[in-house]
């Protein structure tokens, strides 16, 4: 009964946590190119420097309601441009990650998974590339209202070091929180099921194994009254 009962719970186990890792991995990706794409919009309107674009607060407010999270758009002073929930825009915010991801301008920023409270922290750089090409002196990077900040690695490379003819200047950072209630309630849904196969399976073993037992003791017994 035992050799039937321990795979069935470890099985169990390992298909949840699979599921988990794996549908956290794919927000992740989704979320990061949602933030990708509006880091480029951020840039073309200059919105770090004059939050005045319809489009991109509707794209905030898309991402807002698409992903059931918060996004905050921080600037290299560590100061809150934009905060979709309204609580901390002119605030100050200070973040580990948001200042490494300040600092070292890593493209695929981070992300954490806080399983507790079921939702994903991401940030993501938000950068400017621009043409070295035919010049002969780096561009003022201070023609904002703020200090910008060049990625670790030197001038002249972005951020995989593959061209030497671009400038990436980090002008801010995104930070995102986004609900992950749908997988803990997909986990859910799929535990029940696995339940009820579990206990099916169970039932079957043990009547295995009962039958088994009676099969070995009559076994047994016929020893005995031989011997």
């Amino acid at each position: 009964f035992l050799v039937g009962v321990v795979p069935c719970i470890l099985l169990q186990n390992g298909i949840l946590r699979n599921y988990e890792e794996r549908a956290v991995e794919v927000r992740v990706e989704q979320v990061k190119g949602q933030l990708r794409s509006l880091a480029n919009h951020l840039i073309n309107s200059n919105y770090l420097v004059n939050q005045d674009s319809g489009q991109v607060d509707a794209e905030l407010s898309e991402f807002s309601t698409l992903y059931d999270g918060r996004l905050m758009i921080i600037d290299p002073t560590l100061t809150v441009v934009k905060d979709t929930y309204g609580l901390s825009e002119n605030k100050t915010i200070v973040s580990q990650d948001v200042i490494t991801c300040l600092t070292t301008g890593e493209r695929n920023g981070c992300e954490n998974y806080d399983r507790k409270y079921g939702f994903i922290e991401i940030v993501i750089p938000i950068i400017e590339t621009r043409s070295m090409e035919g010049l002969d002196y780096v561009v003022n990077r201070d023609d904002g209202t703020f200090p910008a900040y060049e990625p670790e690695g030197g001038s002249g490379k972005n951020s995989s070091g593959s061209d030497k003819n671009q400038s990436n200047t980090v002008r801010g950072v995104l930070l995102a929180s986004t609900s992950t209630d749908y997988i803990q309630k997909t986990k859910s849904i799929l535990r029940g099921k696995a339940l009820m196969l579990m206990l099916l399976m169970l039932v079957f073993v043990f009547v295995v194994s009962i039958l088994l037992s009676g099969m070995l003791l009559s076994d047994m017994r016929k020893v005995f009254i031989n011997f």
